[in-house]
């Protein structure tokens, strides 16, 4: 009996010795790793504009830096922007020791036209300086951030030191940022047009035919491009003695062309092969009306050209003179061959957006 009370009391003990040390050891296992980095944010303005700047810094410092604990500190040493760099620094240096943190930023305006942003990683041994023209724009203070979040990589960037992982993320975020990219080979994009067409030899009356289509442009080595389209025109084509054409074409066309471009504006070379599908009405002098369809071939040759509104977004405008080398009969009219393809020389124009995926 006084064995088993013996075995009871042991195991209540154990039990609460076990009670008190789980709160102890989980609270030392999450200390170090589970707490965000501090970053001291040393408020040492005095003019009110500079003050004004430095509280929208420590906001959008926060949102550049999520993963860390931002802490800002009014300085409260006299005449800290007028004491040398050397002594600022041992300042920082002794504050950050006290506060265990990752790096101590803090701004300085020397002129009204521009803000030192100082960044000093104490365990690195580096103290990093950018100079920023001073802006009051809207943008202004969250570049600052992102210049101390650049700053703040760069720090640690090329250290072996043990480090947090927030610190780690931003090292590697920054170093994304900065890796030049691939050169593009190629790039795809669509682009709707506008398109109209005239004659120039061959054609009696009007004969011009507004239209409009799509494309698909592939561009090659910054330079050559190659655009498979296709395009819907109506209107006259030819006018005669003995009559009137009118009607509409389904024109696939393929255009191959090089570019270079000059700031903000390419042109050059372009050759166009189409095969159109034709759909025409004589319209005879009697009042009769004849109703035929075709295929023929026609090629011209012109100038690409493009103006670049944004990156992915291009105004295009393209002129070109062809013709068809194929003049088919159309009809025997007074020992005269009235010629269905005609106008056989030709101009033609297209403007459209050049979307690029």
């Amino acid at each position: 009996m006084d064995s088993w009370k013996a075995r009871v009391v042991a195991g209540a003990l154990l039990l609460c010795a076990g009670l008190l040390c789980c709160p102890a050891a989980s609270g030392d296992a999450s200390s170090p790793h589970s707490q965000k980095p501090t970053v001291l944010l040393f408020l040492v303005a005095s003019a009110p504009a500079d003050i004004q700047r430095e509280k929208q810094f420590v906001e959008e410092l926060g949102l550049a830096l999520d993963g860390f604990s931002i802490r800002p500190m009014p300085m409260t040493e006299p005449s800290f922007s007028s004491v040398p760099l050397s002594t600022q620094l041992q300042i920082m240096a002794q504050h950050t020791r006290d506060h265990n943190a990752v790096a101590s930023v803090w701004l300085e305006h020397p002129s009204l036209d521009s803000v030192f942003l100082h960044l000093v990683a104490l365990s690195t041994g580096r103290a990093l300086v950018r100079i920023i023209e001073a802006d009051d724009t809207p943008s202004a203070a969250s570049e600052l951030a992102f210049s101390a979040q650049e700053l703040l990589a760069q720090a640690y960037m090329f250290d072996d030191v043990a480090r947090p992982s927030a610190v780690d993320d931003v090292v590697d975020g920054v170093t994304e940022k900065l890796r030049p990219k691939p050169e593009e080979h190629h790039r795809v994009g669509l682009l709707p047009f506008f398109q109209a067409r005239g004659g120039i030899i061959g054609a009696i009356g009007p004969s011009v035919q507004p239209g409009g289509g799509i494309a698909l442009h592939l561009r090659f080595h910054r330079v050559l491009f190659l655009r498979l389209s296709t395009a819907f025109l109506s209107g006259p084509k030819h006018t005669s003695d003995s009559g009137a054409i009118t009607g509409w074409s389904i024109r696939p066309a393929i255009d191959i062309g090089a570019s270079w471009t000059v700031r903000r504006i390419s042109i050059g070379p372009m050759a166009t092969i189409a095969a159109p599908l034709s759909r025409a009405e004589f319209l005879l002098g009697e009042g009769s009306v004849e109703t035929f369809t075709w295929f023929n071939v026609h090629g011209a040759l012109g100038l690409a050209m493009g103006i670049r509104l944004q990156e992915a977004v291009h105004l295009t405008l393209d002129a070109g003179v062809g013709g068809s080398p194929v003049r088919k009969r159309f009809r025997q009219l007074s020992n005269r061959d009235f010629v269905l393809a005609a106008p056989f020389l030709d101009w033609s124009t297209r403007v459209g957006f050049l979307f690029y995926f």
